[in-house]
């Protein structure tokens, strides 16, 4: 399985000629050509996905794992996303829920691109702020400056 992985990683591939090297490269992610050459994505990580808490799916995370982020969430009055793409229905669910729990409770999504508040979220848009940024540069920001 180990050499499965490594071959993976050091043989699959995007070419790209305007790239470094001439590829594409994915933090966290190995991107490569499906058959038809469209560029795709391959997690390095033992649990991803939308369905990582669905009994019907092969990748079963044990439900503890989020009653624990839902518990450790309530202990919080501000919470700051850094990446996170609100694609996850169960994630989603418990974030909406913790922020309907009191008009005190704050979110900060931090992404590219961000410039609209996700729909789920969208009665409450007040207690959500958007930060357009990298991860880097928002943490540079706060590197010398407590949040």
């Amino acid at each position: 399985m180990l050499r499965s992985l490594q071959a993976a990683n050091e043989n699959l591939l995007y070419a790209e000629p305007g790239f470094p090297a001439g590829k594409v490269k994915a933090t966290n992610e190995i991107s490569y050509a499906d058959e038809q050459g469209d560029m795709q994505f391959m997690r390095r990580t033992l649990l991803a996905g939308a369905f990582k808490f669905d009994q019907r799916s092969p990748q079963v995370l044990p439900h503890a794992f989020l009653d624990q982020f839902r518990a450790n969430l309530n202990r919080v009055s501000r919470l700051i996303c850094v990446g996170y793409g609100y694609g996850d229905a169960h994630i989603n669910a418990i974030l909406r829920q913790w922020l309907e729990f009191g008009s005190d409770r704050r979110i900060e999504m931090v992404a590219p691109g961000t410039t609209t508040c996700p729909p789920f979220l969208g009665h409450l848009a007040g207690q959500v702020t958007l930060e357009d940024s990298f991860a880097t540069d928002y943490l540079e920001r706060y590197a010398i400056s407590p949040l």
